[in-house]
């Protein structure tokens, strides 16, 4: 049967390469590559007799190649206009196995095409034969043609014509084109077969997008999962690890004196790493204004009670929280939304946080147990996780500074989106970060200043109280955080911890000229920066990592993002190296001194 091309027209010369492959007859147009797998080629020229008659979806022919088949003989083919040609038919393999052989290449068509994607046949060609039969359907997308053939041990008797539609899917966009494409049938003796048609699509199958507002009940675990979730609008991935963070600031106080204060929602990885920073693109900076246009007033009001920082604006922590783990959840992604209005997603993020808050009452937890703040009594983790674990159902992080609890972090996986999941509590998966004993202090409660006393010595330079913290060049002394006495050894030039006594430290230079606000480190290694993943803290060459902006207390404690805890995995011994680490609970916590003199003339 002559290839069906969209330029095929009455009286069209037409030009065809046949050939017998593994006992099937194959006829491509004598331009498809497939021709190559011929062993043997016989070419056939013909001119087409009837013209297609096309309209916007579909083609249909009345020219019908009939193919009759017989065993250890030759297969005849009819073409239009009466042409007979012989061709030699190889069917000694003949058994009870059914084969199937499909090739698919690029189609090109002028054809107008329907806005379907799905591959059908409208009917079914049942071949009549005897004893044992072969199946074997051939699918040349090139040609547009589809060529069913059936064959036995006994040869027809007779022919029959009709047709069957077919969309082709096309390669070049999501529609298919319907062919109405001849079928051969034999009538014989015995025993069916049923025979259909088929095309194939290369389009890659979509998964299904579901609103994070409205999320499947029997969705797997956040982190539990054992294979990849495709859709992560009602999974939350890669942070399936939810935190919920809060604080204790004491001096100055911030919120109600009876209540812990909201630091954020975290979207933490399952192994306890972390991303931040997300999308640029959606690092909002008018929250304020955001929640009012979605009606969000009485949210706000509870925000600016409940949810501010102990240094800056409101507004100022907002957009950071919002900034840095916001926009790293999945499920707050902007694809989650049908019909998706910008700043959409923002609103649930702050009322989310805000609820799951509400069911942590830390303070009242505590007080149960018998755990009020105190200037005079200290406490240790096992009583407060005694205190907290019952009621949230797993135990916390607990966080310290400078000797006294100031942090709590609340663990979670999630089954469906962040925004109406179910949150099931599981157990930190950071060290503790608290000494052996702590305080836990009212609110409005400044503790005294620890001091030290050294040596003195007429050839050591003396620290005075002009000498400003953070200003210039000094060196940085990991301390006990309780004392806040130096420890064994400073911090290198390189950001490590090295231990032993007398040595002489790195100097690190700052570029504020008040001790004040954030400031940038330096060391002669290079710029200094704390890995926003690991949390570690190095010094290298400019160009070799971002430059990470600190700040300091007014006691001379080195801080990042606001926070005065650091850690190593073991206390140096001499002259060995440790690896020093920011804002996470490494086995031997500390704090960062800054001294503008060098303790080791001292």
């Amino acid at each position: 049967m002559p290839a069906l091309t969209a330029s095929s027209s009455p009286g069209a010369i037409v030009k065809e390469v046949s050939c017998v492959i593994g006992g099937i007859l194959m006829i491509f147009s004598i331009k498809n590559p497939l021709t190559k797998l011929c062993p043997q080629k016989t070419t056939i020229t013909s001119t087409v007799g009837v013209a297609p008659t096309t309209s916007s979806a579909v083609l249909t022919t009345s020219s019908v190649a009939t193919t009759t088949m017989s065993v250890g003989s030759t297969t005849n083919v009819v073409l239009p206009g009466g042409t007979t040609l012989s061709v030699p038919a190889t069917s000694t393999s003949l058994s009870t196995t059914s084969t199937s052989t499909s090739t698919s290449t690029p189609i090109t068509t002028s054809y107008s095409t329907s806005s379907a994607t799905s591959t059908s046949s409208s009917s079914t060609t049942t071949t009549s034969t005897s004893v044992s039969s072969t199946s074997s359907t051939i699918t040349t997308s090139a040609d547009v043609q589809t060529t069913t053939s059936s064959t036995s041990s006994t040869s027809t008797s007779s022919t029959v014509s009709s047709t069957s539609s077919i969309d082709v899917p096309s390669t070049t966009s999501s529609t298919s084109t319907t062919l109405e494409v001849p079928v051969t049938t034999s009538d014989a003796e015995t025993s069916t077969t049923s025979t259909s048609t088929s095309t194939s699509s290369s389009a890659a199958p979509t998964s299904t997008n579901y609103s994070a507002l409205s999320c499947p009940a029997d969705l797997p675990l956040s982190c539990s999962n054992t294979t990849a979730i495709a859709d992560t609008c009602c999974f939350e991935s890669p942070g399936g690890l939810i935190l919920q963070t809060q604080f204790w600031d004491t001096a100055p106080a911030v919120g109600p004196n009876n209540s812990w204060t909201v630091h954020g929602l975290w979207p933490d990885n399952c192994d306890g790493t972390y991303q931040a920073n997300c999308d640029p693109s959606r690092e909002y900076t008018n929250i304020s204004q955001i929640l009012q246009a979605s009606g969000d007033q009485a949210l706000l009001d509870y925000m600016n009670e409940y949810w501010l920082p102990n240094s800056g604006s409101g507004e100022t922590f907002w957009e950071h929280e919002w900034g840095k783990h916001g926009t790293c959840m999945s499920t707050f992604d902007t694809q989650c939304y049908p019909d998706y209005t910008p700043t959409q997603e923002v609103p649930d993020f702050f009322e989310k946080t805000v609820q799951l808050f509400k069911t942590l009452p830390t303070y009242d937890w505590l007080a149960a147990a018998g755990i009020y703040p105190s200037t005079t009594i200290q406490y240790n983790l096992t009583q407060f996780i005694a205190a907290l674990q019952p009621m949230h159902g797993a135990i916390p992080y607990i966080g310290c500074s400078k000797g006294q609890v100031d942090e709590l972090w609340y663990f979670y996986h999630i089954q469906g989106s962040v925004q109406t999941g179910k949150y099931v509590p599981t157990h930190t998966v950071t060290a503790q970060g608290c000494p052996a004993s702590f305080y836990y202090y009212p609110k409005g409660y400044t503790p005294p200043v620890a001091t030290t006393t050294t040596k003195s010595s007429t050839a050591a330079p003396t620290a005075t109280s002009a000498s400003m913290p953070f200003v210039g060049r000094g060196f940085l002394y990991p301390s006990d955080p309780t004392t806040f006495a130096t420890l064994s050894g400073p911090v290198t030039k390189a950001g490590k911890w090295i231990g032993g006594i007398g040595l002489t430290p790195a100097g690190w230079t700052t570029n504020s000229t008040t001790g004040s606000g954030t400031f940038s480190l330096t060391t002669s290694a290079g710029p200094c920066s704390v890995d926003p993943v690991t949390s570690l803290l190095s010094c290298a060459a400019a160009g070799t990592g971002p430059v990470s902006l600190f700040s300091g207390s007014s006691d001379g404690l080195l801080m990042f993002n606001g926070s005065t805890v650091f850690g190593a995995p073991s206390v140096p011994a001499s002259n060995a190296q440790v690896a020093v680490y920011a804002q996470i609970a490494e086995p031997v916590p500390f704090v960062i001194k800054w001294s503008s003199v060098d303790l080791s003339k001292a």
